[in-house]
């Protein structure tokens, strides 16, 4: 263990010195800070309303239910968006050249002349890495929460620990894609090749999230009509329509319904789409953040870029102070376990590659 932490210490310096890296990660404080700052901004404004809301409320005898103060969760729901691109962006630029760089500037072949196993060499650059990734974002956290407390903003128990959750998987989301631009590096002959192949997959888990929709629906073709005659007068979605024949004053009534198949398409179509949608790192990302931030028992965006006919009895709930931390990272339990499946497959690919690589 000792030399891959030598291994690790040296790449947690490289990136450390990179321009590339330098470059990336003051993007992310700028960002971070415009985020930050637009988050204030809404949140001192939902505090405003709140308190002209329940001001008029308590004037007209009206109970504190009818509103809902405003979450300091607010302030990383604004960043949230900056680190779901920018911090894609620094995991590929730590992983991308990672080993292709050292193939072609021969530092990789002169390594391996000395005393040190393969595995030592590539197990110490995973760990220099996600070390990196791991001191920029807690240092990005902290400033955060330093900024709140600053300008007043103190998360409750309940917030702190969805803030600590929320790190985390960030951590795996950045962790998710280093290890499949670290695929690219170890299988491309060189840089450019995996800057290429890096890019290609990118845009597809990218590009899935938007289109996955479109297709399913392609595949599944028209869909039925949503309300047709209820045969049962006593039935909970039926509605009383009144049906004009086309003479003035006569018209027959109809109880209508939502159509079973028209429900059982969407159901089926939404969940085909959810599934194909967990190969996408950024849409798993999505719904994991989704239900931390914004304090839901279930995603309810769950297809990015689509108008989704979502029926919010079935597929999300309403925000609410009830629920609980443990409770929203529950339902996006699959979605975390796709993450790790990609971030362990990844590795696992990379690792074997490595290994069996010849260097000369």
């Amino acid at each position: 263990m000792k030399k891959e932490l030598i291994v690790a210490k040296k790449e947690f310096n490289d990136h450390l010195t990179s321009k590339r890296f330098l470059v990336i990660l003051g993007a992310l404080i700028l960002l971070s800070i415009v985020g930050i700052i637009s988050g204030i901004t809404e949140y001192n404004s939902q505090l405003d309303d709140y308190r002209a809301n329940m001001q008029g409320a308590s004037q007209i005898m009206m109970g504190p239910q009818q509103t809902q103060m405003p979450t300091v969760l607010l302030v990383f729901q604004s960043i949230n968006d900056y680190f779901l691109i920018i911090g894609l962006a620094l995991a590929v630029s730590m992983g991308f050249d990672v080993i292709s760089r050292e193939k072609e500037d021969g530092s990789l072949k002169s390594l391996l002349t000395h005393p040190v196993y393969r595995d030592s060499i590539i197990n110490g650059k995973t760990i220099g890495s996600v070390s990196m990734l791991t001191v920029v974002l807690a240092a990005m956290f902290l400033m955060t929460i330093a900024f709140m407390l600053f300008c007043g903003l103190v998360p409750t128990g309940d917030d702190m620990v969805r803030i600590g959750m929320y790190f985390v998987m960030t951590l795996l989301y950045c962790v998710t894609f280093f290890s499949i631009s670290l695929v690219m590096s170890t299988w491309a002959k060189n840089s450019a090749m995996s800057v290429a192949y890096t890019l290609g997959v990118l845009l597809f888990v990218v590009l899935l999230p938007m289109l996955s929709f479109n297709i399913v629906g392609l595949a599944m073709g028209e869909e039925p009509d949503m309300l047709v005659v209820s045969t049962d007068a006593q039935s909970a979605n039926s509605q009383d329509i009144r049906i004009n024949s086309g003479n003035p004053g006569n018209s027959t009534r109809q109880m209508m319904t939502i159509s079973p198949e028209y429900t059982s398409y969407w159901e089926t179509r939404n969940q085909i789409t959810g599934i194909i949608n967990m190969i996408s790192p950024v849409n798993n990302f999505q719904c994991i953040s989704e239900v931390l931030l914004e304090k839901l028992k279930s995603p309810i965006s769950t297809i990015a870029g689509s108008n989704v006919r979502v029926n919010f009895q079935t597929y999300g709930r309403l925000p609410s102070s009830e629920i609980y931390a443990t409770d929203s990272l529950s339902s996006v339990i699959v979605n975390i376990i796709s993450l790790i499946v990609i971030s362990i497959v990844a590795l696992a690919a990379s690792y074997v590659k490595f290994m069996r690589a010849d260097v000369r």
